[in-house]
C-alpha cells in the first residue's frame, strides 16, 4: 500500500472509530484520544482532532497533509459499541491490525445489532422503576403500579421515538404516559402514594448518561461539548418535568396520602439498588459481561449513601457515595480493560436527585413558589456533589494506583 492510500485508509479508520463512539454515548475527550492513538499507532504522529456532538474534524500533518470532516446527525446510547471500538483501538495500538483489517472490523461493529432487544429493555425498565420506588421509601403495595407505569412509559419512549425522530418529544410523551397511568392506578385504588409511584416510574427516563458525559467533557476542557450536552440534559429533564406537571395540573383532584415511610432492610436496599443499576446497564446497552459490575458499583454507592444519610446532610453523603462509585468504576475499568463510563454511568443513577427535583416541580405546579426554590437549589447541589465526586475520582485514582519505585 503506497503512502497516499495508507493515509486515506488511516483517516477513514480514525473517523469511523470516532463517529461510532460519539454516536453511541462516548465522552468527547475519549473520542479525540482514541482517534489520535490510532493515527499514532500507524505512524502518523502529527494528527489533530476536534470533536463536537454534531461533527468531527480530523487532520493529518506531514508530507501529505489531509483534512476530513464528518457530520453526526443521530445520537443514541449503545455502550456495547463503545466497548467494541475500544477493543479494536487497543488491538491497533498493539500492532495486531492493518488499516484495512481495522476498517473491516469497525464496519462489522457498526452494523452489529443491539445487545439487548427492546422488549428486554422495557421489562428491565419496569423492574427498575419498582426497585427505585422501594429505594425512595415507597411501599410494597405500590410496587406493581410503579412497574406498570415505568414499563409502559419506557415503551412509549421507544415507540414515539421511532415515529418522530425528535427525542425531546418522545420523552415528553413518555412522561405524560407515566403520569396518566400513575393517576389512573391511584384513582382505581391499585396504588396509594402517587408521588412515590411517579418518582420511581420516571427514573428510566432521566438523562444520567448525558449528565455524566457533560461533566467529564467539562473536566477535560471541552467546553463546547460539555455545555451542549449539559443543555441537552437540562432540556430532557425539562421535558420530563413538563409532561408530569401537565398531568398533575389536569388531575389535581387525585387524593394525596401522607403515609409513614416504611423501613427497607439492608438486604432489600442492596437487592433493589443492584437490580436497578444492572437494569440501567441493559438500558444503556452495556456489554453482557459488565452487568454484574454495573450492579455492584451502584449497590455499593447506594448503601454508602443510605448509611451516611442517617447522620449527615444528603449533599456530603451524595459526594462520598459518588466518589466511591467513580473509584470502584475506575478499578473495574482497569481490571476488565473496559471504558470507565460503562460502570460509572449505571452506578450513579441511584444517586440522581429525582425525588427532590420532582418535589420542586410539584411545588411550582401547586403555586408554592417559596418551597420550590429551596428544593431546586438542593437538587442542583446534589447534582454538583455527583459531579465533584467524579472529578475527585479522576484526580485521585492515578495518584493512589501509581506504582512506587
Amino acid at each position: 500500500m503506497d503512502i497516499e492510500k495508507k493515509l486515506e485508509r488511516v483517516t477513514e479508520v480514525c473517523l469511523l472509530a470516532g463517529k461510532m463512539m460519539m454516536q453511541n454515548g462516548g465522552e468527547t475527550y475519549r473520542v479525540e484520544d482514541t482517534m489520535m492513538r490510532i493515527a499514532a499507532a500507524y505512524g502518523m504522529k502529527d494528527s489533530q482532532s476536534f470533536v463536537t456532538p454534531t461533527g468531527i474534524l480530523f487532520a493529518l500533518d506531514g508530507s501529505s497533509p489531509t483534512t476530513r470532516l464528518i457530520r453526526i446527525s443521530e445520537r443514541s446510547t449503545d455502550l456495547n459499541k463503545v466497548t467494541l471500538v475500544n477493543d479494536i483501538s487497543r488491538r491497533i495500538t498493539r500492532g495486531e491490525l492493518t488499516p484495512d483489517e481495522a476498517h473491516r472490523l469497525l464496519k462489522q461493529a457498526e452494523a452489529a445489532p443491539a445487545a439487548y432487544p427492546p422488549w428486554l429493555q422495557i421489562v428491565l425498565a419496569a423492574l427498575a422503576s419498582g426497585c427505585f420506588l422501594l429505594m425512595f421509601q415507597g411501599r410494597m403495595a405500590d410496587f406493581i403500579p410503579a412497574v406498570l407505569a415505568g414499563g409502559l412509559g419506557f415503551a412509549a419512549l421507544i415507540w414515539f421515538h421511532r415515529l418522530v425522530p425528535i427525542k425531546l418529544f418522545a420523552e415528553l410523551v413518555a412522561s405524560v404516559v407515566v403520569g396518566m397511568l400513575s393517576v389512573l392506578l391511584v384513582q382505581a385504588g391499585l396504588g396509594q402514594e402517587l408521588d412515590r409511584i411517579i418518582i420511581g416510574s420516571v427514573m428510566p427516563l432521566v438523562p444520567g448518561l448525558l449528565l455524566t458525559n457533560a461533566v467529564r467533557d467539562l473536566i477535560a476542557g471541552h467546553l463546547v461539548s460539555g455545555l451542549s450536552k449539559g443543555a441537552e440534559a437540562f432540556l430532557t429533564a425539562f421535558a420530563i418535568g413538563t409532561g408530569v406537571a401537565f398531568v398533575l395540573s389536569v388531575g389535581a383532584g387525585v387524593p394525596m396520602k401522607e403515609l409513614a415511610d416504611p423501613e427497607l432492610s439492608w438486604a432489600g436496599q442492596a437487592a433493589a439498588s443492584f437490580i436497578a443499576s444492572a437494569g440501567f446497564g441493559i438500558l444503556f446497552q452495556a456489554p453482557r459481561r459488565s452487568l454484574i459490575q454495573c450492579g455492584l458499583s451502584g449497590m455499593l454507592g447506594w448503601l454508602l449513601y443510605v448509611l451516611l444519610a442517617e447522620g449527615m446532610d444528603a449533599v456530603p453523603a451524595t459526594l462520598a457515595a459518588s466518589l466511591l462509585v467513580a473509584f470502584v468504576s475506575q478499578l473495574f475499568a482497569r481490571f476488565y480493560r473496559t471504558p470507565v463510563i460503562i460502570f460509572s454511568v449505571a452506578g450513579i443513577i441511584p444517586l440522581v436527585p429525582g425525588g427532590v427535583a420532582y418535589d420542586a416541580m410539584r411545588s411550582v405546579v401547586e403555586n408554592r413558589y417559596g418551597e420550590s426554590l429551596p428544593l431546586a437549589a438542593k437538587a442542583f447541589m446534589l447534582s454538583g456533589a455527583i459531579a465533584i465526586g467524579l472529578v475527585l475520582s479522576e484526580v485521585l485514582h492515578p495518584l493512589l494506583t501509581k506504582p512506587r519505585r
